[in-house]
């Protein structure tokens, strides 16, 4: 997340090179910056949950899961649960 970026989508300006102040944002300024944050926030929660689920799908690939016959099942399915959360942030 880059915060300077978000300001600029935000349609913060500031004559000093984004030093800024509280006195360059207008209220809608300071409310779409904000929800931006957010929506950046949850982006990067998601990827991180998605990356968990990766992880674990990876895991799942030893020996006792082979034996057992469900590694590719516990893999397939954890590649499964990522693309959902993912997929949470299209919609």
């Amino acid at each position: 997340m880059n915060i300077i970026e978000l300001a600029k989508q935000a349609g913060i300006n500031s004559p000093d090179g984004f030093k800024l102040t509280i006195n360059h944002m207008a209220t809608f300024q300071l409310e779409k910056f904000a929800e931006l944050v957010a929506a950046a926030a949850r982006a990067d929660e998601r990827e991180a949950c998605a990356k968990a689920c990766e992880d674990y799908g990876k895991s799942c690939d030893n020996s006792w899961n082979k034996y057992l016959g469900v590694a590719d099942d516990l893999r397939e399915t954890a590649e499964e649960f990522a693309a959902a959360i993912r997929a949470r942030g299209t919609t």
